[in-house]
């Protein structure tokens, strides 16, 4: 646009008529043509500017107004990007559309076409700038206020460029601010005023660049208007834009001393109004404004104005904004943070607090509060070095706002002002006096104050009605630290009376908390503590018992607490009887609970549920979890007297520990008088009751009834007392470490280790003379033991609270087991039996709780009924009616197992142990318990221990001595129930492939074969198997061991049976045992063998294994080399298989004798048969005569073998002894002298020769085999029967582990006999060592049946030890005689489970020789085996197959606080009562020598000792691994690793605890360490140690009997839980549970080492096994299973025989013998 002056009127006017003319043509087409054609813009040069008046046509006023402005637009458009001339003629045309009448979208096209032509135009506007901004001074329309802003912002370049305008631009702004001013709207005037902060923007950045220009009066009018605009805005935007151009002010010019005042205004104001937090980056801080004013030449004239400010008059009505900011500019000055005035301009400090001294005086509340925020920022000030005056003065002023807030708030006559509290909602100046206190006492916490602490001090004491936590505790503290409480200061005890009055008694809760009564009672006890020893009784007077008294009505829990301590601290110390009865009176009081007055009106968690038994199961779970929540003690109205009876608890323990034997029964009263109070039984939580039955429930005493207590074991994590201990042991803990650490008061130190985790607890000793029983209790001090158990009674009789009930029952067991405790409650304990009777019998047990969790049964809480009757078992001597008692017992468990719950399995486990403790009453009830438990037996979770009961019930013969035939019945049928229950659920499930197979493996043992592989690495360690197998294999071990159990109970039953009434029985049990096997299958092995046994034992008592006499020996030509001598016939042998019977035909080396060995799978039997028909041989056969010699006169050929050893181990007797044993030999050889010639004449051809009167000859060759015979082979006395020529006397007994027989402890003992019950272990080693002279006189004795060394002198003569031996051998062959003095159920020797019938019916032979089971009724034709190696290698391995169950037990003893391996290893003796238990568990025998089974002992060098014990019955064999009888050598073998290489291999230990400490499961750890059965001494008898009373002590001697298992095994054996057993009935009961535990552990390790996959075999089916194997192999046919060969040939269940006979009547061979 050119800057030309206007053209002349001529050139105007010519120029005029063309344009008229073309816009006379274009105006009816003006709507269609565009601004582009009318500029024609693609002819025109880029380079020269365009003629803007072409399109003035179509923007003329007679154009529409649309298309004016949309013309107009698109002019806009292009004017941004092509230069143009004549723009003022385009604006001229439009000005018009500017009217305030025309559309403001109309206004906004033509500001838009302003700012395009200043932003495309802007070099060349010419007087287009000027035109455009007169239009701006002059418009007034506020809607365009917007548009208009923008064009002047573009018109100035942002504020860079006023040329043209510089002298009026400021004015147009002020006048631009005053109409923001104007139109802001009236009625919000928290709204931001339009276009205020973009005006003052725009202003601000024009006075940036331009300050030059302006003169000062222009500076001073522009300040007036921004002021103006500060205080009329309420928007912090547009304060804060108002700061930048303050901002500007100081930093581009200066402020002129007119305008100095409202810039100082506006700059004070700005710190109150302005917030702090404001993070924005574009805001601007006022403190560099101020800072830069002070730079200036006017800082001196601001620092006055600003005082001049502060030193106003307050206004009432408004907040005194200028007098605050003003203070808060003045302090920032001198103190401030952001060093404002610090570092610029310097200022004394006692000028500002004479100014602020003033304002204080004259003051308001806001003003006090920015007061106090100056001081704080004084005294927060790390330059602060304020001398004593200023000191002087701040406090000065801190006592008239103090003053101040007495006024205001009436000196808090209400308490209703919590002057300490930052988050009030108070006002100003008592929050920011709080802050003030709070810097002071963060600055003396720190040690950074320097002021006066006593003024300080007694502000708070003038404000001590105000005082928070901190406040009261720093006062308190200052007046502890200053001694001011102690009797060296004057006035020490009023001083702490008014204290605890205004902190304590007298208070409000809503102005002292409940920390600070704390604090305040902490102080008194520590006062209580220094000055006890002399002001104690002052004390107690006028500070404890006045603080006291309102105890009771206390609702802050933690204060009761504290209070109870203060009180029992003061009980531990008070001597005088009056305070000590007016504490315990007040400690009485608080124990009621209040929980059952509030108990009407429930609280949303519903908890107190005993009185509503209508209650939603939902509620009952939330009380069951409420009982261990916070609500406990946080609930301010419930179970209040809980502290109080554990305070008083405490008090009893304290006198206790302090023998103060008075005091202490007082206090135990009380506690009962709690404990059998009926009105706290409907507590929800237990109440006080609670509290007094745990101090009652850890009651104990040793022998002697002196009291003693103990910590409780059992961990409860949900309940109420779990909670209280524990906040009990927190707050013990934080108390002893806080009068360590934090005592106020001095006195003696308290030691305590503060990197503990919980206060050591005392230990508690037997009390020297408290007692719980005494027959002199007028002078002893004796605790009433009867009324605590009645208080017991009570709860399980009255009490509706589960948790109460529960938690007695956990424990009451437990103490009850203690039962020198109660020997003066026999009525409380009589009636406790009586209602556990009646409860049980009647199933109305607990009927009273009505708040049982609803996942209990009901039905299910008699189990823990029985866990006390089991314990009331071991006080059978103190029933009123014992028998009658005792039989009451008995059937409370009979109702038991009526009816399957969780109580049966107890209560067949505490049969078990009537079975011991009260055999008269089981049996007069066993006949209903083997009827109620047949019916149950299938029942999966009892079936084990019904098993185990019936087992350990066959081995006490006594119990069902009165039997009849039909009686045995009820037993086998429990076996064969389960058997068939078995089969039948076997059926149900996926059938094995293996048709031999037996029910023992179920489909629930099976494991999936992607995991056989990875079980399979874990055989030789189950404890490393898979997790998620674990309970797979668990379960199917179990079940193989049920089903093996079963098979025993009917074994070891049958064995028991009369011999003559044996028969009776065998149908019913074949029927059954076949009956569940259904049709078309085979039948299994276990059964078969089982069958086999009731064949063996139908028809004679006789030893599952031959045992070889001398006799045998010498015709088979045993032990001698094959070396042909003349006379002797070639010997032969020959075997046969038919049925399941290895049948093996020996010859003998003597012409006519037969060795007929018959070998079957439950045994072998052996013997020796003679042709009676004339053999034609002319030869004589040497051999015989001599055996038939022997044969006849047996005991003479054993004294001379016993006379052989006894002068090769010793040549020492008296003269006097020996002439006896002559004159008795010459008699006896007057008797047998022609058969000794004979013997004599024809035995040198055997090499045997009978000594004559030189002594000095030999009596056997060396290396010839002697042997001593044993029990077995004496009651299974050789039987002979003539048949058809034929003489067969099987001789049953051990095999033989060689030929070579020795001289064993058991051959020599008689069954009859017993050792001494009082000897100690070394003792009875000493005996069994010592040599005995009078051995041959009296063969009665004890000791001559212990293995010893007899010896003899060298010059005894032959006859007389003939005699001698003839004597002992006289001794062992007659009838055994029992000494009176030794019972046998302390001490039983091994025997048989009947009395023996010595008689064997010919069927037994009949049974042996015949084909049985000839399932097809005929002989099986086969040729026999091969004689030749691997047919002796074939019987070799059979007979090596053991034909009983064997066992290895280990035994261990555990001596005093003993608890490392070795030391258990190490021990070489063991207690009396572990002598006494050990020789009563099995038979002390011999290891040198001994033939049988060893248990893997050696039997040769004495390698793990000389002797072991052993057990044994028809189908059993034990030996115990006793630790302490095996060699001890710590320098060679530091680790015992010879002996744990027996113990460590044991399945079964049995631990002998008598260390006083519970035994840990892997104390000795081991590959096969399964489990432990541990035996601890639990309740000694005193008349234990009396020899005239040991049965007596036996019967009242009980020991804990536990059961301790891999945590992967499940629940097997009578001792699930713990049972007491008495000395008498220990070693039987223990013995049978190992023996028990041994059969399952061999199952689970079998199960478990195959993942759950293999069966466990016993010895008889691998001996069937074995013989099916040789069978097959004779047959020809291939063996395609070799551990589960083809038994199809046994038969199935369901067929017929060849001539029409069920299987069942061929297997049964009662029908053919």
């Amino acid at each position: 646009m050119s800057s030309n002056p206007p053209p002349s009127p001529t050139p105007h006017n010519s120029s005029k008529q063309p344009t008229t003319w073309f816009s006379n043509i274009l105006r009816p087409r003006a709507s269609s043509i565009s601004v582009e054609a009318c500029l024609n813009l693609s002819s025109r040069d880029p380079s020269q500017p365009l003629d803007a008046r072409p399109i003035l046509p179509l923007l003329e006023a007679n154009q529409p107004l649309a298309s004016r402005c949309k013309h107009l637009q698109a002019f806009s458009d292009i004017c941004k990007n092509y230069r143009f001339t004549h723009l003022e003629n385009v604006f001229f045309t439009v000005q018009d559309i500017l009217q305030p009448n025309m559309p403001q979208e109309a206004r906004h096209t033509i500001f838009e076409f302003m700012q395009a032509c200043i932003i495309g135009q802007y070099a060349d506007l010419g007087m287009a700038r000027v035109t455009f901004y007169a239009l701006l001074r002059s418009y007034t329309v506020w809607d365009d206020f917007n548009d208009m802003y923008r064009v002047l912002f573009a018109l100035c370049k942002g504020g860079r460029d006023i040329s043209g305008f510089e002298k009026n631009v400021c004015k147009l702004l002020i006048h631009w601010l005053e109409m923001a001013i104007e139109h802001q709207p009236s009625q919000q005037q928290q709204q931001t005023i339009p276009y205020l902060s973009e005006i003052l923007h725009l202003l601000t950045v024009i006075c940036k660049f331009n300050f030059a220009l302006f003169e000062d009066d222009e500076v001073t009018q522009i300040l007036l208007a921004v002021h103006q605009a500060f205080f009329s805005s309420h928007q912090p935007g547009d304060r804060q834009a108002c700061l930048e151009f303050t901002d500007i002010v100081v930093r581009y010019r200066f402020v002129p001393f007119e305008a100095l005042t409202p810039f100082l205004d506006m700059l004070a104001s700005s710190v109150i109004l302005l917030p702090p937090n404001n993070t924005a980056k574009s805001t601007i801080a006022c403190w560099p404004i101020y800072q830069n004013l002070l730079r200036s030449h006017c800082a001196h004239s601001a620092i006055l104005t600003i005082c001049r400010f502060i030193d106003q008059e307050p206004s009432k009505k408004d907040e005194n904004v200028l007098i605050k900011g003003a203070m808060r500019l003045l302090s920032e000055t001198a103190w401030g943070k952001n060093k404002t005035g610090v570092e610029t301009y310097m200022l004394s400090d006692s000028v500002i607090l004479m100014y602020l001294k003033r304002a204080a005086s004259k003051g308001t509340d806001a003003t006090h509060g920015t007061i106090l925020e100056c001081l704080i920022a004084l005294v927060e000030s790390e330059d602060n070095d304020l001398g004593l005056m200023e000191w002087e003065t701040v406090w000065d002023i801190i006592d008239l706002i103090v003053q101040y807030i007495l006024k205001i708030t009436d000196n808090n006559s209400n308490y209703d002002v919590d002057l300490f509290n930052l988050t009030s909602d108070a006002s100003l100046c008592i929050l920011q006096f709080s802050r003030f206190s709070q810097t002071v006492i963060r600055l003396l916490k720190n040690k950074l104050y320097k002021g006066p602490l006593i003024r300080f001090m007694q502000v708070l004491y003038e404000l001590r009605g105000y005082c928070d936590d901190n406040t009261a505790r720093l006062l308190l503290e200052y007046y502890v630290t200053e001694h001011s409480l102690l009797p060296s200061t004057e006035n020490w005890l009023t001083l702490l009376q008014e204290l605890t009055i205004m902190f304590f008694i007298h208070t409000n809760p809503n102005t002292t908390t409940s920390a600070t009564r704390l604090l305040m009672l902490q102080i008194v006890s520590d006062v209580c503590a220094s000055v006890k020893d002399f002001y104690s009784e002052d004390m107690y007077e006028n500070i404890v018992i006045p603080m006291m008294q309102m105890l009771p009505k206390e609702t802050d829990h933690a204060i009761r607490q504290l209070a109870i301590d203060l009180i029992v601290s003061s009980l531990s110390d008070c001597q005088n009887e009056s305070i000590f009865e007016r504490l315990v009176s007040i400690l009485g009081q608080c124990t009621t609970c209040s929980c059952v007055t509030n108990v009407v009106q429930p609280k949303s968690r519903s908890h107190p549920q005993s009185l509503h038994p209508h209650r939603s199961v939902a509620n009952t779970s939330n009380f069951v979890m409420d009982t261990a929540s916070d609500a406990f003690f946080k609930n301010q109205t419930e179970c209040t007297g809980v502290p109080a009876t554990l305070g008083l608890s405490e008090v009893f323990e304290n006198l206790l520990l302090a023998s103060n034997g008075k005091l202490c029964q007082k206090t135990f009263a009380v506690l009962t008088e709690i404990a059998n109070n009926p009105s706290d039984l409907a507590c929800p939580y237990g109440g006080s009751r609670i509290v007094a039955l745990d101090l009652f429930l850890r009651l104990r005493c040793p022998t002697n009834h002196h009291i003693y207590l103990i910590e409780d074991t059992i961990q409860e994590e949900n309940s109420v007392l779990a909670f209280i201990r524990s906040q009990q042991q927190k707050k013990q803990m934080e108390a002893k470490l806080k009068r360590s650490q934090d005592s106020f008061m001095p006195g003696p130190a308290i030691k305590t280790n503060t990197t503990t985790a919980a206060v050591k607890k005392p230990v508690f000793y037997p009390n020297a003379t408290i007692l719980s029983y005494s027959e002199d209790s007028e002078n002893d001090i004796v605790l009433d033991i009867d009324q605590m158990l009645q208080a017991y009674i009570q709860v399980l009789s009255d009490s509706p609270n589960w948790v109460v009930v529960l938690f007695v029952l956990r424990r009451m067991s437990q103490q009850l087991s203690n039962k020198h405790l109660f020997c003066g409650a026999s009525p409380a304990v009589n009636k406790l039996r009586r209602l556990l009777v009646r409860w049980t019998s009647t199933r109305k047990f607990l009927e009273n709780v009505s708040n049982i969790p609803p996942q209990i049964k009901r039905n299910d809480l008699t189990v823990h009924a029985y866990n006390l009757l089991t314990v009331l078992i071991s006080y059978r001597r103190i029933f009123t009616e014992p028998k009658q008692d005792q039989d009451e017992i008995v059937y409370a468990f009979y109702v038991g197992i009526m009816q399957v719950t969780s109580a049966t399995r107890l209560c067949i486990n505490s049969l078990s142990v009537c079975c011991h403790e009260m055999p008269l009453s089981v049996t007069k009830m066993l006949n209903e318990i083997l009827q109620r438990m047949s019916q149950i037996i299938s029942v999966s979770s009892v079936s084990v221990h019904i098993l185990e009961f019936l087992s350990a019930l066959a081995r006490l013969p006594d119990l069902y001595a009165n039997f009849t035939g039909d009686m045995y019945k009820p037993v086998f049928a429990i076996a064969l129930n389960y058997l068939q229950h078995s089969r039948s659920q076997q059926q149900q499930s996926s059938p094995l492939n293996t048709p031999s197979a037996s029910p023992l493996m179920t489909s629930n043992a099976s494991i999936n074969n992607a995991n056989v592989s990875n079980i399979g690495h874990s055989v030789a360690s189950p404890t490393l198997s898979i997790s998620g197998t674990q309970n797979d294999i668990s379960q199917g071990a179990l079940k193989q061991y049920v089903l093996i159990m079963a098979y025993l109970v009917i074994t070891v039953w049958f064995t028991a049976i009369p011999l003559r009434e044996r028969r009776k029985h065998v149908p019913f049990i074949v029927q059954r045992l076949l009956s569940g096997i259904s049709l078309g299958k085979p039948i299994d092995e276990q059964t078969y063998t089982c069958i086999d046994m009731l064949s063996r034992f139908t028809f004679a008592d006789v030893g599952l294994s031959p045992e070889k006499s001398i006799v045998s020996k010498i015709l088979m030509g045993d032990g001698e080399q094959n070396v042909a001598t003349p006379g002797s016939s070639k010997q032969d042998q020959r075997t046969w298989v038919y049925g399941h019977t290895l049948l093996t035909l020996r010859t003998a080396k003597s012409l006519g004798w037969v060795e007929v060995t018959i070998r079957r799978p439950s045994g072998t039997v052996s013997m020796m048969c003679h042709v009676e028909n004339k053999i034609k041989s002319d030869d004589i056969d040497y051999r015989t005569l001599p055996a038939l010699l022997m044969m006849q006169y047996q005991p003479n050929l054993i004294a001379h073998q016993i006379l052989k050893d006894r002068e090769e181990a010793s040549q020492e007797q008296s003269a006097d002894h020996a002439k006896e044993l002559e004159e008795q030999l010459e008699q006896k050889e007057e008797e047998e002298e022609e058969p000794r010639v004979e013997l004599e004449q024809e035995g040198s051809a055997l090499g045997i020769t009978f000594d004559d009167d030189d002594g000095s000859k030999q009596r056997f060759p060396a290396g010839a085999p002697t042997r001593r015979p044993s029990d077995q082979a004496v009651v299974s006395a050789t039987v002979a029967t003539r048949s058809e020529g034929l003489v067969m006397a099987p001789s049953t007994g051990p095999p033989p582990a060689s030929p070579a027989v020795t001289i064993s402890s058991a051959a020599s003992m008689s069954p009859g006999l017993a050792r001494r019950p009082s000897l100690s272990q070394k003792g009875l080693i000493d005996i069994l060592n010592k040599t005995s002279s009078d051995a041959t006189n009296d063969t009665k004795s004890p000791s001559t049946l212990l293995p010893q060394a007899h010896t003899l002198p060298e010059e005894t003569n032959p006859k007389q030890a003939e005699a001698a031996a003839h004597a002992s051998v006289h001794s062992i062959m007659s009838e055994p005689k029992r000494l009176p003095s030794i019972d046998a159920s302390v001490h039983p020797i091994t025997q048989p489970l009947r009395k023996t019938d010595p008689s064997i019916d010919p069927s037994f032979l009949y049974l042996q020789f015949n084909n049985y089971p000839d399932m097809a009724r005929a002989m099986d034709i086969s040729p026999p085996l091969p004689n030749d190696d691997s047919t002796a290698r074939t019987l070799a391995t059979f007979d090596r197959i053991p034909v009983v169950d064997f066992h290895k037990i280990g035994v261990l003893y555990v001596g005093k606080g003993q608890t490392h391996e070795v030391d258990i290893l190490a021990n070489t003796y063991g207690s009396p009562d572990y002598v006494r238990f050990l020789n009563a568990l099995g038979t002390i025998q011999q290891l040198r020598g001994r033939t049988g089974n060893s248990g893997g002992l050696d039997r040769e060098m004495d390698i793990d000792g000389p002797f072991a014990y052993f057990w044994k019955d028809d189908v059993t064999e034990a030996v115990f691994h006793v630790a302490t009888l095996m060699p001890t050598d710590l320098t060679r073998d530091p680790q015992c690793s010879a002996k744990k290489r027996h113990i460590g291999n044991d399945y079964v230990s049995i631990v002998y605890n008598d260390s006083g400490m519970d035994y840990a499961f892997d104390t000795l750890p081991s590959q096969f360490n399964f489990i432990n059965i541990v035996v601890s001494p639990h309740s000694i008898s005193t008349e234990a140690v009396s020899p005239t009373h040991a049965m007596t002590g036996a019967e009242n001697t009980f020991f804990k009997v536990e059961m301790q298992k891999r945590p992967d095994m499940p629940d097997i054996g009578p001792m699930g839980e713990p049972k007491l057993v008495s000395a008498q009935s220990l070693p039987g009961f223990v013995r049978g549970a190992a023996l028990h535990a041994n059969i399952f552990a061999q199952v689970f390790w079998q199960s478990a080492g195959a993942g759950g996959k293999r069966e466990y075999v016993s010895h008889w089916r691998e001996r069937l096994r074995q013989i099916l194997r040789v069978k097959e192999r004779l047959a020809g046919k291939s063996t395609t299973a070799v551990n589960t060969p083809n038994t199809s040939d046994i038969g199935t269940p369901g067929k017929m025989g060849k001539d029409g006979y069920p299987y069942e009547a061929l297997l049964d061979f009662t029908k053919y013998t």
